[in-house]
């Protein structure tokens, strides 16, 4: 009897199975994020590979605001859920939509024309990777929201 409700409780309940499949997720990624690093620290030399490390850096900065982003919209999405109010929930996605359009492609055209002062505080030899990192990081944050929106809705399994 006792281990049927651990059963129910483990099964049942969305938050831990959800919670669950993010975790298996996460741990996947962490393993080929591990697998590749191997093999690219292998496959590019010293130099080659310092300036992946410098760009996954500039990546993870980037990223910074995006987090603050997030729980920001967790937040209230989740009240707006537990109040069963998906009409607000609906016109919050799209005012956070539009103002991420607007407010990413600013950030992205900032970003184009720093481009020489990082490329040159980096040692990068082009451009190239910085603008596909912008451009990277102007649909990340539509990629952005829409996971934030899943989570504050509990949405776990399509979020993993």
């Amino acid at each position: 009897m006792r281990l049927r409700l651990i059963y129910n409780w483990i099964f049942k309940n969305p938050l831990v199975a959800g919670s669950a499949v993010l975790f298996a997720g996460n741990m996947v990624a962490n393993l080929g994020s591990y697998f590749y690093h191997l093999v690219m620290g292998r496959m590019l030399g010293p130099a080659q590979y310092g300036t992946l490390e410098s760009l996954i850096s500039l990546v993870y900065l980037l990223g910074i605001p995006m987090g603050t982003l997030t729980l920001v919209i967790v937040k209230f999405v989740s009240g707006f859920k537990g109040k069963k109010n998906f009409g607000a929930v609906k016109t919050m996605f799209g005012k956070f939509t539009e103002k991420s359009l607007l407010f990413g492609g600013l950030g992205l055209l900032i970003f184009l024309i720093l481009t020489t002062p990082i490329s040159v505080f980096l040692h990068l030899e082009g451009k190239l990777p910085l603008i596909i990192i912008g451009a990277i990081f102007f649909v990340g944050i539509f990629t952005t929201i829409n996971r934030a929106f899943l989570q504050g809705l509990l949405r776990l399994n399509s979020l993993a």
